[in-house]
């Protein structure tokens, strides 16, 4: 007897997991689904032009990887962005300035308002590029500038990267 009552505990228990995943599910789906139903526009002509400079740029000074700098040209030109108000960013404690979800929407970037708005245009403009290498380079976010160990990355983690090639237009094309 014992047996069974183990194997009906076992089911319920397997039942009450299924139950919670299913619901996280859906509780993000609609988060996202959410987010999409907030203003959005295309990139504004001014940011445009400030992102087109940078690219240009690099792609003047780094040129081997001129089929990167211009897969985010096309990108920024072709986006969508959302304007995602803080309390509606499905995303857990830390918000960030950005994110997309390339494969939900591949071709759409939200930034949190209270958080991108203040930013100067050039720094605008570092964050849309990078939300575009997620898209159209496929990158990870294996560091952040501001971390210590993105200076220990490797040469192949780096091209993995996003914010390495961030660094790349900070350091030929910003601070000089």
């Amino acid at each position: 007897m014992r047996d069974k009552d183990k194997d009906k505990g076992s089911k319920y228990l397997s039942l009450g997991i299924l139950f919670i995943l299913w619901f996280e599910i859906l509780f993000i789906s609609i988060s996202f689904g959410q987010i999409k139903l907030t203003p959005h526009n295309n990139v504004k002509i001014n940011m445009t032009d400030e992102i087109d400079k940078l690219l240009n740029c690099v792609l003047h000074k780094i040129p081997s990887l001129t089929k990167s700098w211009n897969l985010l040209k096309d990108c920024v030109h072709t986006i969508e962005i959302y304007h995602v108000p803080k309390s509606k960013v499905p995303i857990g404690k830390n918000i960030p300035i950005a994110f997309v979800t390339p494969k939900v929407y591949p071709n759409d970037v939200f930034v949190v308002n209270s958080e991108y708005d203040f930013l100067h245009n050039t720094s605008k403009a570092l964050v849309v590029i990078h939300e575009c290498t997620h898209l159209v380079l496929k990158t990870v976010d294996h560091a952040y500038l501001w971390q210590p160990h993105f200076s220990r990355l490797t040469s192949t983690k780096h091209l993995e990267n996003a914010d390495s090639y961030i660094n790349i237009i900070i350091n030929n094309c910003i601070s000089e």
